[in-house]
């Protein structure tokens, strides 16, 4: 076992762990640091399908609780974006790829942190605006959360609703996500292989998540969760920016 693959490893429970105490966050964990292991399209990869891995793990039980027509308004906008996030992950440099998903990473933690909302959540403007953005960076980055959780937060979803809605949208928008970059040849085999290699890691953290969510208050899971996204934002961006220059 190589010391990438370790290190990989280590990141895929911790993504699993907080993807199963808030229902989203395994890409927003996961992809920065993963960033400085393997390139964009091996990342977006794993963040894609750990991603419905993990959410069919948080899902069981729940599917009563999605709010299925929010999600379904979404899903337009968010398969425009896909297409826009392959075409530019394509073309785009690297380095470009890892400084665009950990300034991401870091904005939405600050505006989480700060509680910020999205003006005019209920609009179909804002519907629109969250859809697509959140494909572009799901297909660009692996990234797809941070515009659809602060529309979430904005309409106010009660905490149940909220962690099985998102899961419930990313499970539509990774599953469309994967097939088009297969489609288009932008990832394959080796891609695959190396993703498959963390599935174990992924589900376990995710169990433990689940496990302990009940045990967790709300206010110290949301305090040792922005301090790690900050933290693993801060880093990808310097490297990123390290290496652009």
């Amino acid at each position: 076992m190589t010391t990438e693959l370790v290190l990989a490893i280590a990141i895929t429970v911790v993504g699993g762990v907080v993807s199963g105490l808030a229902g989203f966050g395994f890409p927003l964990v996961c992809v920065p640091p993963l960033l400085l292991i393997y390139d964009p399209p091996t990342v977006v990869t794993a963040s894609i399908l750990l991603s419905i891995v993990t959410g069919v793990v948080v899902l069981v039980g729940a599917l009563a609780q999605v709010q299925w027509r929010m999600i379904a308004g979404l899903l337009p906008w968010a398969t425009l974006g896909l297409i826009i996030g392959v075409t530019l992950l394509k073309s785009v440099p690297d380095a470009l790829v890892a400084l665009v998903a950990s300034l991401a990473v870091m904005l939405f933690t600050l505006a989480m942190m700060t509680g910020w909302n999205l003006p005019g959540a209920d609009s179909p403007v804002a519907t629109a605006a969250a859809g697509g953005l959140s494909g572009i960076l799901n297909a660009l980055t692996g990234i797809a959360g941070p515009p659809v959780a602060m529309l979430f937060d904005a309409r106010h979803l009660g905490v149940d609703a909220f962690r099985t809605s998102i899961v419930g949208y990313f499970m539509f928008i990774d599953t469309v996500a994967l097939a088009i970059l297969l489609q288009q040849d932008v990832i394959g085999g080796p891609e695959l292989r190396t993703v498959v290699l963390l599935i174990p890691s992924a589900i376990a953290g995710t169990v433990v998540g689940r496990r302990v969510a009940a045990r967790v208050s709300r206010e110290r899971f949301r305090q040792v969760t922005m301090t790690l996204l900050l933290a693993t934002g801060a880093v990808g961006t310097i490297k990123a920016a390290i290496d652009l220059l």
